[in-house]
């Protein structure tokens, strides 16, 4: 069988449910500690900014939060790299991504000339953050099934 990296939703959900609930509740805490750590190193790798904090968006490191969804059929767990208000979400996109100049602005469309919106280079800290916990992840969660399942066994 190739495993071509695309998965069956609905078979992995339907699969979730046949799971024990002990098995259930050892990969949320595994994924919930995973998350945890997610969030603590993201905080670190973020850039400090300089000057006074915008009241409304405030620190880029006071919007890095974690997120749990938990359902009968799924847990799903992420590291979100800002609130969910557009100015938060683009002012962090623009820190993990960078910005470039090419905006075509108001008045300067029909000239065809790039409005000056300066340029920053890419800080990425939530991707580097997932980079550098993928495989401790991968690990935590394969341990907790088999912890899970050596509890089951054991009676």
């Amino acid at each position: 069988m190739k495993f071509d990296g695309l998965v069956d939703a609905k078979k992995v959900q339907g699969g979730f449910k046949k799971l024990p609930k002990e098995i259930r509740r050892e990969l949320f805490n595994a994924m919930r500690k995973s998350m945890n750590e997610g969030v603590a190193l993201a905080r670190t790798l973020a850039p400090i900014g300089s000057g006074k904090p915008d009241p409304d968006l405030g620190r880029l490191k006071d919007g890095i939060h974690g997120k749990m969804v938990v359902r009968q059929d799924i847990i799903m767990a992420s590291v979100e790299a800002a609130p969910p208000e557009k100015e938060a979400q683009i002012k962090a996109r623009a820190v993990e991504f960078g910005r470039k100049n090419g905006r075509v602005g108001l008045g300067t469309r029909l000239k065809g000339v790039p409005s000056s919106t300066g340029t920053t280079e890419p800080h990425p800290f939530i991707t580097r953050a997932q980079q550098l916990l993928r495989e401790k992840h991968k690990r935590r969660q394969r341990s907790a099934i088999n912890k899970a399942a050596k509890r089951a066994l054991n009676g």
